[in-house]
């Protein structure tokens, strides 16, 4: 799946040490430079407060689906698949084989976007999903719509958790389907150790605890 695959991800200055766990182990599951469209933004963070519903954060979030939006319509002929990643992600080579499942899975199925669960509920987390290339331009039209709701005034009231808020308010819009809760570990929930391809560090309050919880999956994943 990998060889045909390219990963999409944005970051700003204040998540460099993140971004560089991420596309450190992004690499390390074969991927090679050219194929990770990585867009570290050179906002000027210093007159901001960084933190959850700021608008710093709100400014993040929108810039971020902007540079998908950027990046699959100048690609989108290039790749059979397209992984969007946020970069509080960690990736486990050993469990790289199991991507041959993953893609089967993907393959056999008929929607154009397969996004990672809000834990063990119906709902979407927008920090990791893959966009098959078929019907492409519809996904990017799904993605052009979540910029522009993003774009809307009172967009902390209408849309608190941001993009995320966004596509589950839209989801149905889209052909899409969930990624099995076993290839992924959800904050410090492992759910299979065997399968598990990707760790996203959430419920953590800043990017020091966001490491910690990362440092500690990965001990109990070697384990």
């Amino acid at each position: 799946m990998l060889t045909n695959s390219c990963f999409i991800c944005y970051s700003t200055n204040n998540y460099k040490l993140l971004a560089d766990i991420c596309i450190k182990t992004i690499k390390e599951m074969g991927v090679n430079d050219n194929d990770i469209y990585h867009k570290l933004d050179d906002i000027d963070i210093s007159n901001y407060k960084i933190e959850f519903q700021s608008p710093f954060w709100y400014y993040c979030v929108k810039n971020k689906i902007k540079h998908f939006i950027d990046i699959l319509e100048r690609i989108k002929n290039k790749y059979q698949y397209f992984i969007i990643s946020d970069c509080d992600i960690r990736y486990y080579r050993h469990n790289k084989n199991k991507c041959k499942n993953l893609k089967n899975i993907i393959n056999d199925n008929n929607n154009n976007i397969f996004f990672m669960k809000e834990y063990k509920s119906k709902d979407i987390n927008s920090g990791f999903f893959i966009i098959k290339n078929n019907d492409i331009d519809i996904s990017i039209a799904f993605l052009k719509k979540t910029y522009e709701l993003l774009s809307t005034n009172n967009i902390n009231k209408k849309y608190p958790y941001g993009d995320q808020s966004v596509i589950n308010k839209i989801k149905n819009e889209i052909k899409y389907d969930f990624i099995p809760n076993k290839y992924v570990v959800w904050g410090t929930y492992i759910y299979n150790k065997k399968y598990a391809l990707l760790h996203h560090s959430v419920c953590a309050k800043n990017v020091e605890e966001k490491i910690i919880q990362m440092k500690q999956i990965k001990r109990q994943l070697k384990n």
